[in-house]
C-alpha cells in the first residue's frame, strides 16, 4: 500500500511516535490504550487529537491535560456531534419559539446487540462499558 501512494510503511505505534516530521496523530484505538499512546505521543512532542474518552479518569485526564500545557501542545478529544448542524438547527427552533416551552427533554441513544463474548465495549478491563463508549452522545 505505501509503494502504491509513494510512502513510507511504518511499523508499530512507537515508531511513529518517535518521527521527527510528523506533527500530530490520531489515536483511535481502544478505550484502554488511549492515555498511554496520547501520553507517548506528547512526550514525542506531538499534538494529539484522540476518540472519545481521551481518559479513563480523573487522573489520567489531569495527566494528559498537565503534560499538553507544559509543552504548548494541544490535545482534544474527537466527540463528532459536539458541532453537528442537528444541534443547531433544533436549537434555532427553540429560540426562534417554534417548539413552544421547553418543560421536559429527553434523549436515547443506543447500539444495535454486539457480540458479548468478543466486542471490546462488554470487557471493562478493556476500559469498555456504555458510559465510556457511548454514554455522552445524549
Amino acid at each position: 500500500l505505501a509503494n502504491k501512494f509513494n510512502c513510507e510503511a511504518i511499523e508499530g505505534y512507537q515508531k511513529l511516535i518517535e518521527r521527527e516530521d510528523i506533527d500530530a496523530v490520531y489515536i483511535p484505538l481502544p478505550n484502554y490504550l488511549h492515555f498511554e499512546w496520547a501520553m507517548k505521543a506528547l512526550e514525542n512532542n506531538k499534538h494529539v487529537l484522540i476518540e472519545k474518552p481521551a481518559a479513563i479518569n480523573i487522573e489520567q485526564a489531569e495527566k494528559l491535560a498537565k503534560l499538553s500545557k507544559e509543552k504548548n501542545l494541544a490535545i482534544l478529544e474527537n466527540f463528532q456531534f459536539q458541532k453537528h448542524s442537528q444541534n443547531q438547527f433544533v436549537k434555532d427552533l427553540v429560540n426562534r419559539g417554534e417548539i413552544g416551552e421547553i418543560r421536559c427533554f429527553r434523549s436515547s441513544f443506543g447500539f444495535p446487540p454486539f457480540d458479548k463474548e468478543n466486542n471490546i465495549r462488554y470487557k471493562k478491563e478493556l476500559a469498555g462499558g456504555a458510559l465510556l463508549d457511548s454514554g455522552a452522545y445524549v
